[in-house]
């Protein structure tokens, strides 16, 4: 059996927006035996900073050590849900940690319903600009060959969470789990 299920554990990936945190809380309800778990809540707490605060005073290359870190940590760990940062996947060292450790579901959602969905959200230091719908989709367009890497795509347009989480159940199902 391939290494990425031996571990019990679903990780979801993507871009900010496409449903990652909803649909882990979902997914968490559907499988209480899991335990949810937030990356940039656990980096938060660890280091008594907010996300956007990690950025502006150390640096977006600092934040994804964290994540790193992190990730490395966890990789004796066994039935979490890891709902990850929206960059968290695009290093290596992340994409081989996640893999090792979990079933790897990438969240996608068009420009449009992630805009629909963070626009009214300040704590998102990658959209602090003039267009933000623009930046949606140039980040779309530069991070989506590595998202595709996940083991398993879930388009979340026009999805409740709980859809998507009851999707990703059925394939973690059919996983043997």
């Amino acid at each position: 059996m391939d290494t990425c299920y031996l571990k019990n554990n679903i990780s979801l990936i993507g871009m900010m927006g496409s449903g990652k945190s909803t649909t882990a809380k979902a997914l968490a309800e559907l499988m209480p035996n899991l335990i949810l778990l937030e990356t940039d809540f656990e980096i938060e707490k660890l280091e008594k900073l907010t996300i956007s605060q990690i950025f502006s005073q150390k640096g977006e290359e600092y934040f994804r050590q964290c994540e790193t870190t992190l990730l490395k940590n966890l990789k004796t760990k066994t039935n979490l849900i890891i709902s990850t940062g929206g960059g968290m996947f695009l290093k290596e060292i992340n994409r081989n940690l996640l893999c090792q450790n979990s079933l790897t579901f990438y969240l996608s959602a068009s420009p449009t319903t992630i805009f629909e969905r963070v626009k009214n959200d300040t704590n998102r230091p990658l959209l602090n600009c003039e267009n933000p719908q623009k930046k949606i989709a140039e980040l779309i367009n530069e991070r989506e060959k590595y998202y595709k890497l996940a083991k398993i795509e879930i388009i979340t347009d026009n999805k409740t969470p709980f859809q998507a989480a009851e999707e990703i159940l059925e394939i973690y199902k059919k996983y043997g789990k």
